[in-house]
């Protein structure tokens, strides 16, 4: 069982969290654990990254996905996290620059040799 608490809230035991005291409803929607469903977790803060220009904080999408990075790295190896990050691929974040909604693309995909020798 996971044993992931953070801020009033805990892992369900199914992968998902929930606010410590609340009673488990399977069907209540709740985000994923960062610590034993990290893909799933990392998978949503892209999503999220990509379409939130900036939160009622104040955090950006670029912000928001850095820091989800760094929630994961508390869980994983470098290794691991290296691995997962390749997978998810490209992120192209939001982010703010005067007062306009510009992407800032973080790219994760493993880098493939381009050279090409002629036979």
């Amino acid at each position: 069982m996971c044993d992931f608490l953070e801020n009033g809230f805990m892992c369900r035991g199914d992968g998902f969290t929930q606010e410590v005291g609340e009673p488990y409803n399977i069907n209540d929607i709740v985000d994923p654990c960062p610590k034993c469903n990290t893909k799933l977790f990392l998978e949503e803060a892209k999503i999220t990254s990509e379409v939130l220009a900036k939160d009622c904080s104040g955090k950006t999408g670029d912000k928001a996905w850095l820091a989800s990075i760094q929630k994961a790295k508390q869980f994983l190896t470098e290794a691991e996290l290296t691995a997962l990050l390749q997978s998810i691929g490209v992120v192209n974040a939001l982010s703010m620059v005067d007062g306009k909604a510009v992407v800032k693309p973080f790219n994760y995909l493993k880098p493939t040799s381009t050279l090409y020798t002629r036979p």
